[in-house]
């Protein structure tokens, strides 16, 4: 189940960096952005499936599918406002919140840059 949360956010992450890359364009394409933005979009439903009402992903405790899932959602906070996944997914906003409270998030929070150089 690890593994699978952790492909999950892998996924989701690829996604919206290619979103990213394809905004760069002069000329984006409407349908490829659309096709990225559901595969984000079923992630986080993947996600929230998993997450359900329970503190952690798997069992008790901190694992790496909870690392992964943090990840991505602290990297969808910062850089991918596309779309307010919190108001949809309110039981991932509320994992997320308790997850960023844990001193190894806060020391590894993601955080805004602004990029200049041209990247296509």
């Amino acid at each position: 189940m690890a593994k699978q949360a952790q492909v999950i956010a892998d996924g989701m992450c690829d996604a919206c960096v290619l979103v990213f890359f394809e905004n760069q364009r002069e000329y984006p394409s409407k349908e490829w952005t659309d096709r990225q933005l559901r595969k984000v979009r079923g992630g986080l439903k993947a996600l929230d499936g998993l997450v359900g009402e329970r503190q952690f992903i798997i069992g008790n405790s901190l694992t790496l599918a909870d690392i992964a899932a943090g990840c991505v959602l602290g990297y969808m906070t910062v850089r991918f406002k596309i779309f307010d996944w919190r108001a949809e997914f309110p039981r991932l906003a509320a994992y997320t919140d308790r997850l960023e409270e844990r001193p190894s998030f806060k020391d590894s929070a993601p955080y805004p840059q602004t990029i200049k150089d041209k990247i296509v």
